[in-house]
Parts: structure tokens; sequence; C-alpha cells
């Protein structure tokens, strides 16, 4: 098994809504533990409006996490899965 799936704190249980609080918060607990290297954020705000947050990072990587965020929302939404 992962190490870091032992030793995490936060976790999204199947079945659950995973809230942005949630996941915020995992990926901040992530952070405390030092293993993200780089971070996008993408933000949807109540007024319907979206934009992204990303840490100093190379402009490959940059597209990378763009490249990542789009072939894991294309997935979601060929599995019929609720994204909310």
């Amino acid at each position: 098994m992962n190490m870091w799936l032992r030793l995490r704190k936060i976790a999204h249980l199947p079945g659950t809504r995973r809230t942005a609080v949630v996941a915020l918060a995992s990926t901040l607990e992530k952070a405390k533990a030092g293993r993200i290297k780089s971070v996008y954020v993408g933000i949807e705000w109540d007024d319907g409006s979206f934009c992204g947050d990303w840490s100093t990072m190379e402009r490959r990587d940059l597209a990378t996490h763009a490249l990542v965020a789009q072939k894991n929302a294309l997935d979601e939404i060929e599995q019929g899965g609720e994204i909310a």
C-alpha cells in the first residue's frame, strides 16, 4: 500500500460528496507533508465565474497541469460521474 495513503488524515470516502473544503484540506495536508512540487487550483466562485491560481513553476509544468485537469474531467464525464 502507498505510504501516503496510510499516513494521511483527510480522505475521501466512497459514495460521499467531495466538497471544495475537503478537496482543499486534503491538498493542504499534502503540502504540509512536503509532497507537492507545484500546484494549480481551478476555482468556481459563488457567482458562477471561474479563475485559476498556481504556484511558481516552469511553463511546461503549468501546461501539464492543464492537460491532466482536462483528461481527468473528460474521464469523469465519460463515466457519468458527479463532478460536484
